[in-house]
Protein backbone atom coordinates (compact mmCIF):
# COMPACT_ATOMS: atom_id res chain seq x y z
CA UNK A 1 0.00 0.00 0.00
CA UNK A 2 3.03 2.55 0.25
CA UNK A 3 4.08 2.27 -3.04
CA UNK A 4 0.40 2.78 -4.21
CA UNK A 5 0.58 5.69 -1.95
CA UNK A 6 3.45 7.09 -3.28
CA UNK A 7 2.77 6.71 -6.91
CA UNK A 8 -0.78 8.02 -6.38
CA UNK A 9 1.03 11.33 -4.79
CA UNK A 10 3.54 11.79 -7.67
CA UNK A 11 0.53 11.14 -10.08
CA UNK A 12 -1.37 14.64 -8.15
CA UNK A 13 2.06 16.26 -7.93
CA UNK A 14 2.42 15.96 -11.52
CA UNK A 15 -0.81 16.56 -13.06
CA UNK A 16 -0.97 19.94 -10.73
CA UNK A 17 2.15 21.14 -11.72
CA UNK A 18 2.47 20.22 -15.44
CA UNK A 19 0.66 23.59 -16.27
CA UNK A 20 3.48 25.29 -14.66
CA UNK A 21 6.21 23.78 -16.25
CA UNK A 22 7.60 26.05 -19.04
CA UNK A 23 7.29 24.48 -22.66
CA UNK A 24 10.97 23.53 -23.32
CA UNK A 25 10.85 21.31 -19.90
CA UNK A 26 7.83 19.69 -21.50
CA UNK A 27 9.39 19.17 -24.62
CA UNK A 28 12.10 17.33 -22.54
CA UNK A 29 9.60 15.43 -20.78
CA UNK A 30 8.09 14.01 -23.44
CA UNK A 31 11.61 13.41 -25.67
CA UNK A 32 12.84 11.25 -22.42
CA UNK A 33 9.65 9.56 -22.70
CA UNK A 34 9.50 8.27 -26.32
CA UNK A 35 13.19 7.52 -25.72
CA UNK A 36 12.30 5.19 -23.61
CA UNK A 37 9.41 3.47 -25.77
CA UNK A 38 10.14 0.83 -27.75
CA UNK A 39 10.90 1.69 -31.45
CA UNK A 40 8.42 1.94 -33.49
CA UNK A 41 7.84 -0.22 -36.69
CA UNK A 42 5.72 -0.38 -39.76
CA UNK A 43 3.88 -3.55 -39.95
CA UNK A 44 4.47 -4.81 -43.93
CA UNK A 45 2.39 -8.50 -45.49
CA UNK A 46 3.54 -9.92 -48.21
CA UNK A 47 0.62 -11.54 -50.00
CA UNK A 48 0.79 -14.73 -51.71
CA UNK A 49 0.88 -13.05 -55.27
CA UNK A 50 3.67 -10.72 -54.44
CA UNK A 51 2.34 -7.35 -53.46
CA UNK A 52 3.18 -5.68 -50.07
CA UNK A 53 0.74 -4.27 -48.06
CA UNK A 54 1.20 -1.65 -45.38
CA UNK A 55 -0.70 -2.40 -41.93
CA UNK A 56 -0.80 1.54 -40.97
CA UNK A 57 -1.83 3.09 -43.86
CA UNK A 58 -4.10 0.60 -45.21
CA UNK A 59 -2.56 0.31 -48.56
CA UNK A 60 -0.01 -1.85 -51.14
CA UNK A 61 3.13 -0.17 -51.40
CA UNK A 62 5.92 -0.64 -53.79
CA UNK A 63 9.65 -1.69 -52.59
CA UNK A 64 10.31 2.05 -53.83
CA UNK A 65 8.06 3.15 -51.12
CA UNK A 66 9.36 1.27 -48.37
CA UNK A 67 12.93 2.74 -49.37
CA UNK A 68 11.58 6.01 -49.17
CA UNK A 69 10.09 4.93 -45.36
CA UNK A 70 13.58 3.59 -44.54
CA UNK A 71 15.47 6.89 -46.06
CA UNK A 72 13.16 8.94 -43.77
CA UNK A 73 13.56 7.16 -40.87
CA UNK A 74 11.03 4.26 -39.97
CA UNK A 75 11.27 1.29 -39.52
CA UNK A 76 9.45 -1.93 -41.23
CA UNK A 77 8.62 -5.33 -40.31
CA UNK A 78 7.36 -7.62 -42.86
CA UNK A 79 5.81 -11.38 -42.51
CA UNK A 80 4.03 -13.71 -44.69
CA UNK A 81 0.37 -12.88 -44.94
CA UNK A 82 -0.42 -16.18 -44.85
CA UNK A 83 2.46 -18.12 -42.68
CA UNK A 84 3.15 -15.10 -40.25
CA UNK A 85 6.90 -15.82 -40.94
CA UNK A 86 9.21 -12.88 -40.55
CA UNK A 87 10.31 -12.13 -43.54
CA UNK A 88 11.87 -8.77 -43.24
CA UNK A 89 15.35 -9.76 -44.09
CA UNK A 90 14.16 -10.87 -47.69
CA UNK A 91 12.18 -7.78 -48.12
CA UNK A 92 15.26 -5.59 -47.12
CA UNK A 93 17.49 -7.75 -49.45
CA UNK A 94 14.87 -6.87 -52.61
CA UNK A 95 15.55 -3.19 -51.53
CA UNK A 96 19.24 -4.08 -52.01
CA UNK A 97 20.73 -3.40 -55.83
CA UNK A 98 22.06 -6.91 -57.31
CA UNK A 99 25.66 -5.56 -57.93
CA UNK A 100 25.93 -4.11 -54.33
CA UNK A 101 24.88 -7.79 -52.30
CA UNK A 102 27.22 -10.67 -51.29
CA UNK A 103 30.39 -7.68 -51.16
CA UNK A 104 30.62 -7.21 -54.34
CA UNK A 105 30.87 -3.35 -55.95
Amino acid sequence: MVADDASETGRKWHSRNLPMLSLITQIQFTCSALKMAPPYRVAIKRFGDGRLYNTEADTYVSLTDLADMLVNGKRIVAEDAKTGEDITGDILDLLIPPHLRDGAG
